[in-house]
């Protein structure tokens, strides 16, 4: 693909879109170029974070004396391990005990800043993953540091949310070098964070895990049956003092200031079916909220690669040193969204670390009061200790 042709593609999907290459021409027009001020764009999806927010629900998930706080289940003594879920949430059908009985949790310590939890939860495989790596860029003469991180929820598999994690270092890598090859710009970081989930999500590359034989399986007429996995993907990156958030899905983004009581700031959407309708219309589906084309419950997925009708461009936020220096990065999947507001989530997160814990052992005290709230989904948790930045 050339990206000599620096000018915004702004383009529509018209009736067009039931003709023979339709994928190709989908694909073609997820790629978009921002060459001037993005300061509108990325003011928009910020305001429709803090919108977002401040219409959720309370869940009686942080609340003291409710019977899933402080549901710890184990001390966590190491900066990495495991422990037990099921013993302090039991279920009542004996077959349900008996599936859940060996239900972990697994914290890990990435680096002196960052720590991860994950558990399976209450699902019969774990889809989700995630990728915490520093990495370098190289524009002109000048080395730029990155520090990354992110979740993947995957779905209908955990084969694409592993395939992103995989490879997303040196996509991005490839990407931020290429449109800021004039020195680091807005625009140039935002079009390669769009860009660098298009591309992963590989819908006319062969090398994607796009399509699974299901072994042994046959539809109504007889045909070999597939799967079609797909990932949500919260991804941040701190570049030149500027924290960038990327978001494909529900998965989600938040700023804990756990110095003042929890006070939390949501960096992303969640992007529904409900809020894609036209989009998907215009590529020639439909999208209600339960489900695009009745079928995928998240607005926009990398991967799924029989829906045509699902994008896999991202929605992009930028904050400055002088919002995020000294506060607490949180990634999360939407196991913990779906029993947890933001606002609760931060008061959590403050309470745990007020006790002393690392990010990886916070992590992993929330993944398992996400689960004693009995979330029935996969569970992870990433947190990342933000450096106090000079701010001059």
């Amino acid at each position: 693909r050339n990206f000599d042709d620096c000018t915004e593609k702004k383009v529509a999907i018209h009736d067009w879109v039931k003709q023979d290459g339709f994928h190709e021409m989908v694909e073609n027009l997820e790629y978009r170029v921002y060459t001037g001020n993005v300061e509108k764009k990325l003011k928009a999806q910020s305001d429709a974070a803090e919108a977002q927010q401040k219409n959720q629900s309370f869940k009686n998930f942080s609340k003291p004396g409710h019977k899933h706080y402080n549901s710890l289940f184990t001390n966590l003594e190491n900066e990495s391990g495991t422990a037990m879920l099921y013993k302090a949430c039991p279920a009542t059908n004996p077959a349900y005990s008996l599936q859940h009985s060996a239900v972990q949790l697994k914290y890990t310590t990435e680096s002196p800043q960052t720590g991860v939890a994950s558990s399976i939860g209450r699902r019969p495989n774990m889809e989700d993953n995630h990728i915490a790596e520093d990495f370098d860029i190289k524009i002109g003469d000048v080395v730029h540091p990155v520090q990354l991180s992110g979740v993947f929820d995957g779905h209908g598999g955990s084969e694409f949310s592993t395939y992103v994690k995989d490879n997303i270092v040196n996509c991005l890598k490839y990407y931020l070098e290429t449109f800021n090859g004039k020195g680091l710009s807005d625009a140039g970081i935002m079009t390669a964070l769009n860009i660098v989930m298009v591309d992963l999500d590989g819908r006319l590359k062969v090398n994607t895990p796009g399509k699974i034989k299901i072994n042994g399986a046959l539809d109504k007429a007889g045909n070999q049956k597939f799967r079609y996995p797909g990932s949500a993907a919260n991804v941040a990156i701190i570049l030149n003092n500027k924290l960038w958030i990327a978001n494909v899905g529900d998965s989600r983004a938040l700023l804990v200031d756990d110095d003042n009581e929890g006070r939390t700031i949501q960096l992303s959407k969640d992007i529904k079916p409900a809020d894609v309708g036209k989009k998907a219309q215009a590529r020639g589906g439909f999208a209600f909220a339960s489900g695009v084309m009745g079928q995928l419950g998240t607005g926009t997925a990398t991967g799924n690669h029989h829906l045509a009708s699902v994008s896999s461009r991202p929605k992009v936020t930028r904050f400055t040193a002088e919002e995020f220096s000294g506060k607490k990065l949180v990634q999360v999947c939407d196991g913990i969204t779906d029993v947890a507001s933001s606002n609760e989530i931060g008061e959590v997160i403050a309470e745990y670390f007020k006790e002393g814990d690392s990010p990886a052992k916070v992590a992993g005290k929330l993944v398992a009061q996400a689960y004693a709230a009995r979330s029935g989904d996969n569970l992870t948790c990433m947190i990342t200790s933000l450096q106090t930045l000079p701010l001059g």
